[in-house]
């Protein structure tokens, strides 16, 4: 049974929640009151506060609706730690600790609004707290926020600012993205009956078959054998029949990254919601990749088709879709036409 004594409460800890803080800092929560903590709390569900800076170490408040970060709450955690590196001028630092504070009670938009001050506007969240509010305080010296990340910086701080604005975290956002699904899907599906209905004659049923020729499971996350495995028992089923093929490229922080073309037979389709399938993919098929969080994509789309499923005993067909694939691949730009970032969902 957990000792209740040994859990970390506002009434425990308030007086290192609340404490005094120097000018520079004070003056580095006003600004980001106005650049971004009264958005963030609005739109997002959290916002961050600084308490102390050190030569190597930030220490701050993390404020959030746990409802609304949802299962991003690790993402949020170190899009905090990032903050101030990224958007303070001459602030570095290698370690942030940080005082993870959830809240339950929702306050008003109107009055988040009202405040002049960083101060003023976290006495608003403090005064919802009660003495046995949770609070993520290490109850052992030092007396610290309860998390630490460490690390000099991470080139995924622009892809969350990203995803924070295009709405990841608002509330109707996944219901956006659902009816864009739905709706390409619809339109797909009457595609797909307008061409059944034009091939009416046709009574020869194609079965497919696909032998998986990727071998075992990577140990290394070395790209080439990623590929080999992932591509022979997975992935080039994709280009032969629905027009589209990733390739591994690195694995950091998290993030996964392939480069993805398509071709013309792959279109109607929400580009993010295909990233996410494909990362997901590697995370449940490749063990090395099972902690994954993010993806970064290079798309390259290519003018014809990438891959074919046609008899091979039809040789002179066999021959001529080979050429239009190797020419394909040999007219794909040197530069990606767009690069997709996402959360892993």
């Amino acid at each position: 049974m957990k000792n209740e004594s040994r859990i970390p409460t506002f009434g425990k800890y308030k007086s290192l929640i609340t404490h005094d803080v120097s000018e520079r800092v004070k003056q580095i929560n006003d600004f980001t009151l106005k650049y971004f903590a009264k958005k963030s709390i609005i739109n997002y569900g959290f916002f961050t506060v600084l308490r102390i800076i050190e030569s190597e170490t930030i220490y701050i408040k993390l404020y959030y609706y746990p409802e609304r970060i949802g299962y991003s709450k690790r993402e949020i955690e170190d899009f905090s730690a990032e903050f101030y590196r990224s958007e303070i001028k001459d602030l570095s630092y290698t370690h942030c600790n940080i005082i993870k504070i959830p809240l339950k009670t929702k306050v008003d938009s109107a009055e988040i609004h009202s405040c002049h001050s960083m101060n003023e506007m976290e006495l608003i969240f403090l005064n919802t707290l009660t003495d046995d509010s949770y609070v993520g305080v290490s109850s052992s010296p030092p007396i610290e926020g309860g998390l630490t990340i460490s690390r000099a910086y991470t080139p995924l701080y622009p892809k969350w600012k990203k995803l924070l604005e295009a709405g990841y975290l608002e509330p109707e956002y996944e219901e956006k993205c659902k009816a864009e699904l739905t709706i390409q899907e619809e339109d797909l599906t009457k595609t797909n009956e307008s061409k059944s209905d034009s091939n009416q004659e046709e009574k020869t049923m194609n079965i497919q078959v696909f032998t998986k020729t990727g071998g075992s499971q990577p140990d290394t996350y070395d790209a080439e054998v990623i590929n080999k495995f992932f591509k022979g028992n997975l992935a080039k089923i994709w280009a032969m029949r629905d027009g589209y093929i990733p390739t591994f490229t690195g694995y950091e922080n998290g993030e996964i990254q392939f480069e993805l073309v398509t071709d013309p037979r792959c279109t109607g389709i929400y580009w993010i919601r295909l990233c996410n399938f494909i990362a997901n993919q590697y995370k449940e098929h490749v063990r090395l990749l099972k902690d994954a969080t993010h993806f970064k994509v290079e798309h390259f789309i290519a003018n014809d088709i990438i891959g074919f499923n046609i008899n091979a005993d039809d040789i002179e067909k066999f021959n001529e879709y080979s050429d239009r694939v190797q020419a394909s691949y040999a007219s794909l730009p040197l530069k990606s036409v767009q690069t997709h970032y996402g959360i892993i969902r």
